[in-house]
C-alpha cells in the first residue's frame, strides 16, 4: 500500500484520499480535511 500523509491523531502514515477535500485514516479513522495539510 502505497504511503499515506501523518495522521495526526495517531502519528501513523495511513491518511488515505476519502473525499475531495478529505482524508481519513485507515487506522483510526480519523478524518482530516486536506486544507489542513501542508
Amino acid at each position: 500500500m502505497a504511503k499515506g500523509h501523518k495522521c495526526p491523531n495517531c502519528g501513523k502514515n495511513t491518511l488515505q484520499p476519502y473525499t475531495t477535500n478529505q482524508l481519513r485514516c485507515s487506522s483510526c479513522d480519523t478524518i482530516v480535511k486536506k486544507d489542513r495539510l501542508s
